[in-house]
Order: C-alpha cells, then sequence, then structure tokens
C-alpha cells in the first residue's frame, strides 16, 4: 500500500513539474520573443557596440533548457538517452541484488489454492518488478517519438527565428512584427 501511495505521489510530483515547465517557458517565450519584435530590436541590434550572440539561439535553446533545469533535469537531447538509460537500469538492478537476500532471508511461505509458495515475500517482489518493467516499457515506448517530434519542433522554431534575423532589414522596412509575431508563435506551438 505504501508502494502505491510512493508511486502515485511520485507521478503526481513529475506531472506538476512538467506541467509548470511547460507553462513557464511558454510564458517566458512569449515575453522574450515580444521584446525582440518590439522596437524592432530584431533589427538596431546589428548596430549596436556589442551585438547580442545569436538571439534566435537564445530565445530557443537557452530559454528550454533554464527553464527545465528547474525541474532537476534539462531538457536537452542528452537526457533520456542511452547513458541516462543505462545508469537507471544498473541502479535498479543493483537495488534489487543488494535487498534480494535481505528479502530471501525475510520471506516465508505462503499457501494459496493448496499450494505453498516456499519465500513467497521474494517471488511476490520480483513479480511485481518484472510487472513494472512491462509497463514502464509500454508507457516509454511512445517518448521516443515524443522526443523526435520536440527536436524537430525546435529546429523548426529556432530555423523561423534565424530567418527573422537575416530579413530584419525587410521586416523593419514593412513593419511585418505582427505577422512575424503570428508566424514565430505558430512555430512554436507546433
Amino acid at each position: 500500500m505504501l508502494a502505491i501511495i510512493y508511486i502515485t505521489r511520485a507521478v503526481v510530483d513529475q506531472f506538476l513539474m512538467q506541467e509548470f515547465i511547460i507553462r513557464w517557458r511558454v510564458w517566458l517565450t512569449h515575453r522574450l520573443m515580444g521584446d525582440w519584435l518590439g522596437d524592432r530590436a530584431y533589427y538596431r541590434g546589428q548596430f549596436i557596440d556589442h551585438p547580442i550572440d545569436n538571439p534566435d539561439q537564445r530565445i530557443q535553446q537557452d530559454i528550454d533548457a533554464f527553464t527545465a533545469c528547474s525541474g532537476g533535469m534539462a531538457n536537452i537531447p542528452s537526457n533520456g538517452t542511452a547513458k541516462t538509460l543505462l545508469f537507471g537500469a544498473v541502479q535498479a538492478v543493483v537495488s534489487v541484488v543488494s535487498f534480494a537476500a535481505i528479502l530471501w532471508d525475510l520471506s516465508f511461505p505462503i499457501t494459496v489454492a493448496g499450494l505453498q509458495i516456499p519465500r513467497a515475500l521474494f517471488w511476490i517482489v520480483i513479480a511485481y518488478i518484472t510487472f513494472a518493467t512491462v509497463v514502464a516499457f509500454w508507457i516509454g515506448r511512445p517518448l521516443i517519438r515524443l522526443s523526435f517530434r520536440n527536436e524537430k519542433r525546435n529546429a523548426v522554431f529556432r530555423y523561423a527565428l534565424v530567418r527573422l534575423r537575416d530579413a530584419g532589414e525587410a521586416v523593419g522596412f514593412y513593419r511585418g512584427e505582427r505577422a512575424e509575431s503570428v508566424e514565430l508563435n505558430g512555430r512554436f506551438a507546433g
């Protein structure tokens, strides 16, 4: 029962943290895009003594990394990769092996429907671990596709920001900030 409560709390914590990070990233991105488009800063920035390097990258990548780091794990490609999965798997195996001997000693036989199961607690935990692993793979498999889509959308958004920087003179001349804002917001939202 305590395990169910702990797992539920961990899932809810993770969900709320991700929700907070996403909302914060959306707000901060809109805020900085507005500042960049306001007063033609995207164009005027080329003529200052020390221009800001790659403002498009600052808006897209730096905001993403900054907001995601508040959740303890940055939203960058290195997270969720084989390295992270490998260390997670190693930690899980070490935990199971470490506690297996203790669990084996604490376990006692249980009779179910006339059948006696020796060291039942140990086998129940092994069954639970197997079930949890299958469920984790079942839930985690779609995350691969979502991660790919996230990277693709980030690249599309970054390209639109670079395009705006390159066409800054024309956008400023035609006062196209509103159209560019709509375009950038559309690409950011996906």
